[in-house]
């Protein structure tokens, strides 16, 4: 089921010199004006143990129309950056740590890093990006790999990769504390709105407080660069830039953003950020308010910055296990270690019809009478990954995966709440019971966990990463699913209309990514390389 492409690190399909990106130094581009909000901004428990740096690409085509006289220009961009940071404040700050050893962002107004580059070729040279190897997409986000710590790198750093044709990329490095994937992609929204002259649809809601615990231009058309799914990492980390010198997350920008302009008028902006200050959400919604303010239009989503309202509660109240924080040792001899064995990434596409096909399949012995895309593809991959990697009958496998809870809260967090409101939930069983039972006994387990992310459910989770401040540790046994599904990219406009594709610089090895592709679903996953062989054919439903 489903048709696949695939590369390796150091021995990729399509290698990193296949599209030649020429990139400017960073420069910081600051809010337009000066905010109030010169302090400390308080990030949540759900921030803080996402403290790494995200990277994600946003992919535009220019129409004919705009190949002269309607690209958008370099100050253009960096202007209205400058608009949206002034809705989206925290993302021009330091992420620090207070007295207590805590994270928070010091609101000193720094601004962002942005890196103009350009690429030698059109954009459909890049393809299905789904299919790249991410040394290819790694070109498009620039990333600061001398910070050694996430406190030495960029909050957020922006790249915007231009191709021949018009069309252009734009890459994302940002701190995960400080953007989930939702906020991300209303921030991405609401600079395009900018952009093109347009009001934001939705101003950011800031005020993390109310979760807050209670206190006692590249030499080439943008086509060139391809489906960025299929391109090596080497390349596409040309599109986002990094601050190497960074010895940890402290020394890093919280978010650093490069434009990457191609001969064609497109671009690619490539944003690395640090993921405690922003899910993909979040991070999705700050482009946008920028693309807003590029196109001289009002912010439709002002960011809601108050993470407060996601508060533990004093004294924290812990009324579930919450074992999806437990590591599960593996017993000697559970399964093959893959150490000596290169990892392979591969994406496997699957159509409307397929998934279709699989939903029947799932529902079949009436165990379930409904089921969803991602539930079934998850059950399906969790069950394959599971028997691809070796585990024994007997040893316990976790999946893991984060549910978008700003809905699930009561009430629900504001509209443009701008952080991480991602909760990892997780189901647990032997890879015996997982691989002999139909796939409709991992479709209700993976229904179970969502049905159980309630309001009581998350404030638990707050008071106990509180108390237990966990670190999450992964073995073989453990599996990591995502979504881009849900993310509002398509709302993203600089001018040239909604991107053409978005992606991943670099995949973890234990997750699987689930991206949009027309009305279909592709799916990357890394697997060192017997494992994949295996996985390649149980996928095969």
């Amino acid at each position: 089921m489903g048709s696949l492409g695939d590369y390796e690190i150091n021995g990729s399909l399509q290698t990193e010199d296949s599209i030649v990106i020429t990139k400017s130094e960073p420069i910081t581009v600051r809010p337009a004006t000066k905010t109030d909000d010169d302090g400390f901004y308080y990030l949540s428990n759900l921030d803080i143990h996402v403290n790494f740096i995200l990277e994600m690409l946003f992919c535009f085509k220019a129409d004919d129309d705009r190949r002269s006289g309607g690209v958008v220009g370099s100050d253009v961009f960096k202007s209205a950056l400058s608009k949206v940071l002034v809705h989206y404040y925290p993302l021009a700050g330091v992420l620090t740590t207070d007295s207590d050893g805590r994270l928070t962002v010091e609101c000193t107004g720094e601004g962002v890093q942005f890196v103009e580059a350009v690429a030698d070729c059109d954009i459909d040279a890049l393809g299905d990006i789904s299919k790249r190897d991410p040394a290819l997409l790694e070109k498009f986000a620039h990333v600061f790999p001398e910070a050694t710590s996430t406190l030495q790198a960029p909050l957020l750093t922006l790249q915007v990769t231009r191709f021949r044709c018009g069309g252009f990329v734009i890459g994302a490095a940002f701190n995960h504390c400080i953007s989930d994937g939702t906020s991300m992609t209303e921030f991405v929204n609401s600079w395009a709105e900018i952009v093109r002259g347009a009001a934001l649809t939705q101003k950011p809601f800031l005020d993390r407080g109310i979760i807050r615990s209670k206190q006692p231009l590249a030499d080439c058309d943008i086509d060139a660069l391809g489906d960025i799914s299929k391109r090596d990492p080497a390349l596409l980390e040309k599109f986002a830039h990094v601050f190497p010198e960074a010895t940890s997350t402290l020394q890093a920008p919280l978010l650093t953003l490069q434009v990457t302009r191609f001969r064609c008028g497109g671009f690619v902006i490539g944003a690395a950020f640090n993921h405690c200050i922003s899910d993909g959400t979040s991070m999705t919604e700050f482009v946008n308010s920028w693309a807003e303010i590029v196109r001289g239009a009002a912010l439709t989503q002002k960011p809601f910055l108050d993470r407060g309202i996601i508060r533990s509660k004093q004294p924290p109240k812990i009324e579930f296990p919450h074992t999806e924080y437990s590591v599960i040792d593996a017993p000697p001899g559970s399964f093959t270690p893959f150490e000596d064995h290169q990892l392979i990434f591969r994406s496997f596409s699957f159509t409307p019809q397929e998934l279709s096909h699989l939903k029947e399949i799932a529902m079949a012995d009436g165990v379930i009478n409904k089921c969803t895309t991602f539930t079934v593809l998850t059950a399906l991959s969790w069950r394959a990954r599971t028997q691809a990697v070796g585990l024994s009958p007997n040893q316990k496998t976790i999946l893991l995966f984060p549910v978008d809870s700003r809905s699930k809260f009561q009430p629900p967090l504001p509209k443009g709440y701008f952080g991480n409101a991602i909760l990892l939930m997780h189901c647990v069983c032997s890879a015996g019971e997982l691989i002999e039972k139909p796939l409709s006994f991992a479709v209700k387990l993976i229904q179970e966990a969502i049905d159980s992310v309630t309001d009581k459910y998350l404030r638990s989770s707050i008071d106990y990463f509180e108390v237990h401040k966990p670190d999450l540790t992964f073995t073989p046994a453990t599996f990591v699913v995502s979504t881009w599904m849900r993310l509002s990219y398509e709302d993203i406009d600089f001018g040239v209309g909604a991107p053409t594709q978005i992606g991943p610089v670099v995949l973890p090895e234990n997750l699987a990514l689930y991206l949009p592709r027309g009305k279909g679903v592709t799916m990357l996953l890394g697997l060192p390389g017997p494992a994949m062989d295996i996985f390649r054919e149980l996928i095969k439903y």
